[in-house]
């Protein structure tokens, strides 16, 4: 029971691992296509993009005091069918609801396969042409969605914030493909070489052999061959 437990916390641990790697090669390499989705809220304030793909969301959200958007005029849907659970995108930060500022604009970037699994944020202060990553590590190639490139200028950036039921949705895939695919070729193995009679632990031909145990590697023989029985001269 400890062994099988040690076997499980293991798999899970390399879940998360693989989980990580493929959030994070999905955001350094791959492009998001350029098809989108447009919503805007029921005041008409805020209004969200948002570009989807199998690896990944890309979203833009701006909130403004003066906006005075009309979602019926432009076709748009409403914001908080876009709008995803883990963003929170309808309570305004501290500053608007103050109205130390007038409006707030983000980029969120979630990646992850088969679900979305981690996220990071860029925001931008007013009046400045630099972008700041937040929840993630920024890396020297900028961010696009196919060929469209953003100003200002977007860095892509290796997500850190997870996505929480994602996160372990993908964990629980990885472990489980990994839990058929590593046993899966032992197993197979050890079933050819006693078809063969082979010692099922290092592969010697056990075929001729009058001992109880393996002479290369000691297991036991008679263990071995209930399926490969030992051949007579």
């Amino acid at each position: 029971m400890r062994r099988r437990l040690t076997k499980l916390v293991i798999f899970l641990l390399l879940g998360v691992v693989l989980n990580v790697a493929v959030a994070w090669g999905c955001a350094a390499w791959a492009d998001i296509g350029t098809d989108y989705t447009e919503g805007i809220s029921e005041d008409g304030t805020a209004s969200l993009l948002r570009w989807s793909s199998n690896i990944g969301t890309l979203i833009y959200f701006e909130r403004s005091r003066t906006a005075t958007l009309n979602r019926k005029m432009r076709g748009s849907r409403r914001m908080d069918e876009l709008s995803p659970y883990w963003l929170h995108l309808d309570v305004p930060s501290a500053a608007y609801q103050s109205g130390r500022i007038s409006g707030e604009n983000s980029f969120t970037d979630a990646r992850g396969w088969p679900a979305l699994t981690m996220w990071s944020e860029y925001e931008w202060p007013a009046y400045r042409q630099t972008v700041v990553v937040k929840g993630g590590l920024p890396l020297s190639s900028r961010h696009s969605v196919g060929q469209l490139y953003f100003w200002p200028p977007l860095p892509r950036a290796l997500p850190l914030r997870p996505i929480w039921l994602g996160f372990a949705f993908n964990t629980l895939f990885y472990a489980a493909i990994l839990w058929l695919v590593i046993p899966g070729q032992f197993a197979l193995r050890r079933h050819i070489r006693r078809k063969r009679g082979l010692c099922v632990a290092c592969g010697y031909d056990l075929r001729h052999a009058n001992h109880d145990a393996c002479r290369e590697c000691g297991a036991a023989i008679h263990l071995q061959r209930a399926v490969a029985p030992r051949i007579e001269q």
